[in-house]
């Protein structure tokens, strides 16, 4: 599978483009599953983050999404943090974290505009953008592919001061 699903929201807003490698990461506040208020400034203490954008009606979103967990079991008690960005309510959120035992915190992207999506030009489902300690983006992966998922983790494993470690038994 190597596309995913159009985020018609982002995909409408004309001028919107993915941000590039190197550029600074747009701050933004979305409301967590607990009902506070979660600002991506506040939550990354100066360590690499690695942002998930996804939806629960996104069949490619639900393929991708144990492998985050995966990456998030390796890396994301320790020197690395993680946030799902679910675009969708709280009820349905906590349904698909339910559903695939999903331990990653995550916030809600309620908005009809996915405005944290659109701040970071992402037209397609799911998403993976790598942040530094400093909030400069370091990589972003869209839709799904073992290769790009794979080169996400060994990028993460740098960032954090780990070994990369194989993020699927094979690739094929």
């Amino acid at each position: 599978v190597s596309s995913g699903h159009q985020d018609t929201r982002s995909r409408m807003m004309p001028g919107v483009t993915t941000l590039a490698p190197g550029a600074e990461a747009p701050d933004f506040a979305l409301k967590n599953t607990s009902g506070g208020t979660l600002r991506l400034s506040d939550y990354q203490k100066a360590c690499p983050v690695l942002l998930a954008f996804f939806r629960g009606d996104c069949p490619c979103c639900r393929l991708a999404l144990p492998f985050v967990e995966r990456l998030y079991r390796r890396h994301g008690r320790g020197a690395a943090r993680f946030l799902g960005i679910v675009q969708e309510g709280r009820q349905e959120a906590a349904a698909l974290a339910k559903e695939m035992g999903l331990m990653m915190p995550f916030v809600l992207e309620e908005s009809p505009y996915a405005e944290a999506s659109a701040a970071y030009g992402l037209k397609e489902l799911p998403a993976l953008v790598l942040l530094d300690g400093a909030r400069k983006i370091q990589a972003v992966q869209t839709g799904f592919s073992k290769r790009g998922y794979q080169q996400m983790a060994d990028r993460l494993a740098a960032l954090s001061g780990k070994a990369p470690e194989a993020l699927f038994d094979a690739l094929a």
